[in-house]
C-alpha cells in the first residue's frame, strides 16, 4: 500500500500498524521483537496512532517528523489532560512500539482538572492579599494570562524568545484584550507560546527582573529564570494556603487557569465568536491546541 500526502490519518495509521503485525506468534515473543500478535492489539494500536496523526495534522506538523521524540512527548502531555492513566499508558505504549522510541511516563491530570473550579474576581482578590509579593505576582499571571505553575519560571521578552514556528497560530488570539504586553513562555513538551500580560502587571514583573538569569528547579526539572517570581509547586501551594486562609477552602492554583479560560471564552463570545471558535482561540492561548481539552476547564 503506497501512501501520499493526501491520505487520511486513519489510512496512514492502518498502514503503519499492518507492518508490525505477525499473527500466530506467542505474545511474549512478539512483544520482545516489537511485533503485534493479535488483531485486537492491532486495533487498539491503530486507534491510538490515528488520534496522534490527527493531532499532528491539526497542528500542521510535518509528516516526515512523526517519530520526533519531543513532539511525541508534547502530544502525550496534552492528552494527559483528557485521558485517564490507563488510556494514557496505552497511547504511550502504542507510540513507543510504532516509532521505536523510549518515552517517559506521563501522569494523567484528568482528576485534578475535573475536580477544580474557577475563582470569582472577588475570591481571587481576597486570596492574593494573603500572599507574598512574588507569589501574588505568579497568581496574577495565572489569572490574567493563563500560565501554568511552572511557566512563570520560563517568562521571556519577545526580543529574547519567539513562539514555536511549526504551529498554526490563530490570528485571533488575545482579541478583546487591551493594554497588554506580549511575553513568551515554554510549556509542556517545550512548546513556546505568546502570552498577553496586562501592562500594569508587566511593569510589576519588570521591576522583579534579575540582572542575571538563575537556574531553578521544580519537581526535578531545571529552568533558567529571568524574573524573581513565584513558580511551580511552591507557588501553587502558596496559593492553596492563601485561599484556605481567605475563603476557608481551596480550588487549587489550577483554578486560576479555569478562571482565565472561562473569562476569555465569555469575552470572545460577547464579541461575536461562536462558542466553538472561542474555545479554539483560548485553547491556543493556554497552550493546548485542541478545544476538546480546554472544554474541560469550562466548568
Amino acid at each position: 500500500m503506497k501512501l501520499d500526502g493526501t491520505d487520511s490519518a486513519k489510512a496512514r495509521a492502518s498502514h503503519l500498524v499492518s507492518r508490525k503485525v505477525t499473527l500466530r506468534v506467542p505474545r511474549k515473543d512478539a512483544t520482545k521483537n516489537g511485533r503485534i500478535s493479535s488483531l485486537g492489539t492491532a486495533r487498539i494500536n491503530e486507534q491510538c496512532l490515528k488520534t496522534y496523526l490527527e493531532w499532528r495534522d491539526y497542528n500542521g506538523l510535518p509528516r516526515g517528523e512523526q517519530d520526533n521524540k519531543r513532539q511525541l512527548i508534547t502530544y502525550l502531555e496534552e492528552r494527559a489532560e483528557v485521558l485517564k492513566q490507563s488510556s494514557l499508558n496505552q497511547s504511550k505504549n502504542a507510540l513507543q512500539l510504532m516509532f521505536g522510541v523510549r518515552l517517559p511516563n506521563v501522569i494523567s491530570e484528568v482528576e485534578t482538572i475535573l475536580s477544580t473550579r474557577s475563582y470569582s474576581p472577588n475570591e481571587f482578590a481576597q486570596t492574593v492579599q494573603h500572599q507574598s509579593e512574588r507569589n501574588a505576582l505568579f497568581a496574577c499571571l495565572a489569572w490574567c494570562s493563563g500560565l501554568r505553575a511552572h511557566e512563570s519560571a520560563t517568562l521571556r521578552r519577545m526580543d529574547e524568545l519567539s513562539a514555536s514556528p511549526n504551529r498554526r497560530w490563530s490570528p485571533h488570539r488575545f482579541d478583546g484584550m487591551i493594554d497588554y504586553r506580549l511575553y513568551v513562555v515554554k510549556g509542556k513538551g517545550g512548546l513556546q507560546r505568546e502570552v498577553a500580560v496586562p501592562l500594569a502587571l508587566a511593569d510589576a514583573l519588570e521591576l522583579r527582573r534579575l540582572d542575571n538569569a538563575v537556574k531553578v528547579v521544580d519537581r526535578g526539572v531545571f529552568y533558567e529564570t529571568h524574573y524573581d517570581v513565584g513558580f511551580g509547586q511552591a507557588a501553587s501551594q502558596s496559593f492553596t494556603d492563601a485561599s484556605v486562609r481567605a475563603l476557608g477552602l481551596s480550588r487549587g492554583a489550577h483554578g486560576l487557569r479555569h478562571s482565565y479560560v472561562k473569562n476569555r471564552t465569555n469575552c470572545l463570545t460577547s464579541r461575536g465568536y461562536s462558542f466553538d471558535e472561542a474555545q479554539l482561540i483560548v485553547s491556543q492561548e493556554v497552550g493546548h491546541f485542541r478545544p476538546s481539552i480546554t472544554i474541560a476547564y469550562y466548568r
